[in-house]
């Protein structure tokens, strides 16, 4: 089965994504940045492979995260259970795989 690919909910997202009914805020998801990477000044990205549960949850594996070392795929999948996907949305039906892409990226 395919999996499809999510918008993607950064630091700098604003409201829900369409497919979403309950996600992390720009806060939490901030909150989870990996400490060494802000020290650093490191900004990663990480590919969540997620199957939509019966109760619209997502269970979440790490597909690929960039830069490896950093913490980044840890940092995602502890947001996974943040996320509640709309009942409305045919994309997201329940078993359906979805790759849910989360980007950490340092303000300005």
């Amino acid at each position: 089965m395919a999996a499809l690919t999510l918008t993607p909910p950064s630091a700098n997202a604003q409201g829900l994504s369409a497919w979403a009914e309950q996600q992390p805020t720009a806060a939490e998801i901030y909150a989870t940045y990996p400490r060494r990477a802000l020290s650093d000044g490191v900004e990663g990205q990480v590919h969540l492979l997620c199957t939509v549960r019966d109760d619209r949850t997502l269970a979440c594996a790490i597909h690929n995260e960039t830069p490896l070392a950093y913490g980044f795929g840890s940092a995602a999948m502890s947001l996974a259970a943040r996320y509640v996907v709309s009942a409305d949305d045919p994309r997201v039906a329940i078993g359906n795989r979805v790759i849910l892409p989360i980007a950490y990226r340092l303000g300005d």
